[in-house]
């Protein structure tokens, strides 16, 4: 395995990390997260990123995907 898939694999074990807590976050804080009107990014979409991550050739993907789940969190394209 070479350096650069080394490095991929290790960002796709932090996104699945991160998976996790998200998931953590979602289901304890229901009500926060309601009241805040956030949209937590749906599980099939951060596995899949993972997915995307494991494999060298859609590395890109993968990044583009992790930009589009952060987009309804952070309040993108919503009406302030």
């Amino acid at each position: 395995m070479n350096d650069a898939q080394a490095k991929v694999n290790d960002f796709a074990q932090k996104q699945e990390a991160l998976n996790k807590k998200v998931a953590e976050f979602a289901k304890d804080d229901q009500a926060q997260t309601k009241e805040a009107n956030a949209q937590i990014p749906p599980q099939p979409q951060l596995q899949n990123i993972v997915k995307e991550l494991q494999n060298s050739n859609q590395v890109p993907q993968a990044n583009a995907e992790q930009q589009q789940a952060c987009e309804p969190v952070e309040g993108g394209g919503a009406a302030a």
